[in-house]
């Protein structure tokens, strides 16, 4: 990917006259790849994450079901994230 503008490798999130200037393209090319391993592992960590729909806690499933119960309570389902009875009957339809 390259810049529009100075056709030089991306440079996100300087500016044209910022790498011109001394920040140098392999200082912002890792900048840059930090930049974006950093977002790859937060959206990774986004998607096993589910929030409860009781208390707004965080619950992280690590292994088994896909029944989750929060430290308030809730039951829920991990997959679809709907407040659910405590069988299994959710998961029977």
């Amino acid at each position: 990917i390259s810049c529009v503008k100075c056709k030089e490798p991306s440079h996100i999130p300087f500016r044209c006259e910022e790498v011109e200037k001394g920040f140098g393209i392999m200082h912002v090319m890792q900048k840059s790849e930090t930049t974006l391993r950093r977002i790859i592992e937060e959206v990774m960590a986004k998607a096993v994450i589910r929030v409860c729909n009781s208390c707004k806690a965080e619950l992280v499933k690590v292994d088994g079901c896909n029944k989750v119960t929060c430290k308030c309570g809730i039951t829920m389902c991990y997959a679809c994230r709907k407040t659910i009875s405590k069988n299994y009957s959710h998961f029977c339809e």
